[in-house]
């Protein structure tokens, strides 16, 4: 599909070229199409920079309901899963999306809105639902910052790193989604590294957690 392919173009020239690299001659260039047949599909820079921005947000939402459970507090776990789904994937392109569109709208607060948006939705998505909101939603920007370190140095991160991170990752969600539940022993590798030993109650998780501040009568989780 050439308004796909225009759209892989501009991300590619972003990657090799950065911000002040994506025009859209350079686009056209590296789609193989005229200047005009870019202009056919999208009118203008903003345009193309939006599509970048709908695409990315459309795909990982269908990603994240790939992971759906058909029961209260699925979201954050599916959020988690369909994070390394990407970090994970074999194709490069998929992980960069990502970046692509915050360095291309990083100057334009109207171009970064919709992206902001999207942020904003990923974050509070389902919270009421969750056992515990504030843990759930650090797991989520957990999940982001293991994002953003990946693609500022892929090498950061291979493959056993990205499934041990994963795995306490959901090991800390589960912990608080299931109450009086165990961790599972799986998600708790041992790569010689001197750490904490895994809480296996949610109890001894609470123990050790600083004092949460009380909410008045009728106050919403937030």
């Amino acid at each position: 599909m050439v308004r796909d392919r225009l759209l892989d173009s501009a991300e590619a020239v972003l990657a090799e070229q950065g911000t002040h690299g994506l025009t859209l001659a350079a686009v056209a260039a590296h789609a193989g199409v005229s200047k005009g047949g870019l202009l056919y599909h999208y009118a203008s820079k903003d345009a193309l920079i939006t599509a970048l921005i709908e695409r990315l947000v459309a795909g990982f939402d269908e990603l994240v309901a790939g992971f759906r459970l058909e029961r209260p507090g699925w979201y954050t776990r599916a959020y988690v899963e369909a994070t390394f789904e990407v970090l994970s994937a074999q194709d490069a392109d998929v992980a960069r999306r990502r970046w692509a569109v915050l360095c291309a709208a990083a100057t334009d607060p109207v171009l970064r809105e919709p992206f902001a948006r999207a942020q904003r939705r990923w974050m509070s998505e389902g919270l009421d639902e969750e056992p515990d909101p504030d843990l759930s939603q650090l797991a989520r920007l957990a999940a982001d910052g293991l994002w953003e370190a990946a693609e500022l140095d892929p090498s950061l991160l291979g493959p056993e790193r990205l499934a041990a991170l994963r795995g306490r990752l959901l090991a800390l969600v589960a912990g608080f989604s299931r109450e009086h539940r165990s961790i599972p022993s799986r998600f708790a590798p041992d790569h010689g590294l001197a750490r904490e030993p895994v809480p296996t109650h949610i109890d001894s998780l609470e123990s050790n957690a600083t004092p949460r501040r009380s909410r008045a009568p009728n106050q919403g989780a937030w």
